[in-house]
């Protein structure tokens, strides 16, 4: 996931470029590093020794260099992962996909994968295809956990049998 300041970064260099996915992870990617992070955060390092760190891996790219100047600047190197997210999610919702989470207690099969697909084509509407992501969480117990956009449809038996335990402590919420 990604904050609404990471949203915000990438929504203004996607208005500006919509090809630069590829360097927005390679530079999240260095951002990561622990050596390369240390070196970010030191308050001895140069801006223009970060910017050459950075610059190394990119292509020449003048709205990319831009943006990437920006972040430097304003000490905000360590959105880059958030913002590469946010990005990839702005660049497939442009293309009318809508990236969707999936995950499950247990491996789908391709009959559940298929019906999932199809339940999630229904509430998205005819004008946008989801691009399904699956995943494993055996903390499930059972069932699954589906999130886009703002929607999460949680019918795990673990959501469940918290939303019991809370009913009988009396806990409500609203």
């Amino acid at each position: 996931m990604f904050t609404t300041l990471a949203k915000n970064y990438a929504q203004s260099l996607f208005a500006s470029n919509t090809k630069c996915q590829r360097d927005l992870d390679k530079l999240a990617t260095i951002s990561q590093d622990a050596l390369c992070r240390s070196f970010i955060l030191d308050p001895d390092s140069s801006i223009a020794d970060i910017k050459t760190i950075f610059y190394s891996v990119i292509e020449k790219n003048k709205y990319l260099d831009a943006f990437l100047d920006i972040l430097i600047h304003n000490k905000r190197c360590y959105l880059l992962p958030q913002i590469a997210a946010a990005y990839q999610h702005i660049s497939l919702s442009a293309r009318g996909i809508t990236p969707v989470s999936v995950r499950s207690a247990y491996k789908l099969s391709s009959n559940q994968k298929n019906m999932l697909t199809q339940l999630v084509q229904e509430s998205l509407g005819p004008d946008t295809q989801p691009d399904m992501e699956y995943s494993l969480d055996p903390k499930l117990i059972a069932a699954c956990q589906i999130q886009y956009n703002n929607t999460v449809l949680d019918l795990s038996l673990q959501a469940q049998l918290e939303h019991l335990q809370q009913h009988i402590l009396g806990v409500t919420y609203g």
